[in-house]
């Protein structure tokens, strides 16, 4: 494997989010037209969400764009740089009037702009008062912000326990209030909005205010492929089992319509959740539903013909593992749940399979141990040939100690050490993009 490039970066305090190249100063690197698609970008929607963490990425023709502790990133794919988009000069982006402090949120690229969701709070006779959630779009360099669209009937009325993460496919975002799933044309009025599925889950609260459970609040994983919007939510089936539940919605006839279950062991053979009846990763398209069981295989299902179709049995890789895919691969890493005091036990590598479920090659990631020792490893997107990850690198360190009441106490703090990289799949190319603390 060529060895690692380590493009110059320079790392921020420990608050900061990234250390980057371009940090304030005369203006970005970035390129004023980078096209952007309609279509929901399904290879950027398998993230793990995490406080602090990368949690939403928007492809563009040159780059990525994303967020991290409420600030705007972007990655050129051809530089394999990492730059605060913020031109501001002396802007240390620790302020609001940062142009990247933005808080977005379910990001997408479209048509020169930005959009991208989030809370908007203002200030209101010297109080921090939420107007609801809302969409907004910023230009490619983080200026001209400008409030799109409201997502919530009442401002701040969403009394939903889950949150789920809004989309934006084809001149459409669907969003949940008071779990009900919505789907309104973008910019349009939110009165506008035609209900997609309603749970019949009532919303309820005390005299405090505050939300009661009822304990089967549902939680919606929403996506889009061709003309249609797809959901997923785990649903109490006809035997009183929670499984994993799709639906697909036409927006055009304004109907929707139950279309796959999460099979029994008994159709598909045993896998890690298979008594929750969750699938560990999924991906629609074109009419097929492929997926990912842990401790099982690489699978899909026919929408047509309802027939399942064992594509590889990946445990001769990889026993248990973790998978992201795209239009082309499904990559799966070795990330063996079994660890032994924080330390991952992995053999840090990636399996490349067709979505036909032909084995295409390993992928080392040995290379980041030159930097840090790793205790996890998080795949963000596959595009192409790149391959976008962040590495764990946290360690435990020793905080106050002490007697209390006769007591003795230690207490413990994590450094989270976060780094992100890009893997080329055709050469093997590891990249060092930056690292960040948490």
């Amino acid at each position: 494997m060529k060895p690692i490039k380590r493009p110059l970066a320079a790392l921020l305090a420990a608050l900061m989010a990234l250390s980057l190249a371009a940090c304030g100063g005369g203006g970005l690197d970035i390129p004023a037209s980078q096209g952007g698609s309609g279509d929901f970008q399904k290879n950027m929607h398998q993230l793990e969400k995490e406080l602090n963490g990368i949690s939403y990425i928007a492809e563009t023709d040159t780059g990525f764009y994303f967020e991290r502790s409420k600030l705007l990133y972007y990655l050129d794919k051809e530089k394999k740089q990492v730059t605060v988009v913020c031109a501001k000069p002396d802007c240390d982006h620790t302020t609001a009037d940062c142009n990247a402090r933005i808080g977005p949120n379910n990001l997408w690229a479209m048509e020169d702009k930005i959009y991208f969701i989030k809370d908007d709070y203002q200030m209101v006779n010297g109080r921090d008062v939420n107007k609801g959630r809302r969409v907004f779009s910023v230009n490619l360099d983080a200026t001209g912000l400008k409030r799109v669209q409201d997502l919530e009937f009442e401002p701040d009325g969403d009394r939903s326990i889950t949150r789920s993460d809004p989309i934006y496919h084809r001149g459409y975002v669907y969003f949940i209030y008071n779990y009900i799933l919505y789907a309104s044309p973008l910019g349009a009025d939110i009165s506008k909005a035609e209900i997609v599925y309603d749970p019949g889950i009532p919303v309820q609260g005390n005299s405090g205010g505050l939300v009661q459970m009822t304990g089967n609040e549902p939680r919606y994983t929403l996506w889009g492929d061709g003309d249609h919007m797809y959901f997923m939510v785990n649903a109490e089936q006809e035997d009183g089992t929670y499984r994993d539940t799709m639906f697909s919605y036409d927006p055009e006839e304004n109907e929707t319509e139950k279309i796959w279950v999460v099979p029994t062991a008994d159709e598909v053979g045993h896998w890690g959740y298979e008594r929750y009846g969750m699938v560990d990763q999924w991906y629609v398209m074109d009419g097929t539903v492929y997926f990912f069981l842990s401790g099982n295989g690489m699978w899909r299902y026919d929408l047509e013909s309802g027939k399942y179709e064992k594509l590889a049995d990946t445990t001769d890789k990889t026993m248990y593992g973790k998978a992201v895919f795209s239009d082309d691969y499904m990559l799966l890493l070795n990330d063996d749940p079994e660890t032994s005091g924080g330390t991952y036990t992995g053999d840090n590598a990636l399996y490349v399979y067709k979505l036909d479920g032909t084995f295409v090659k390993e992928l080392s990631l040995r290379g980041i141990a030159d930097k840090a020792a790793v205790s996890g490893i998080k795949l963000l997107f596959n595009s192409g040939s790149l391959i976008g990850f962040v590495a764990d690198a946290g360690t435990m360190s020793e905080g106050e100690s002490g007697d209390m009441g006769g007591v003795s106490f230690s207490s413990m703090s994590k450094n989270v050490h976060d780094m992100l990289y890009l893997l080329d799949m055709e050469t093997g190319e590891l990249t060092f993009l930056t690292e960040y603390y948490s």
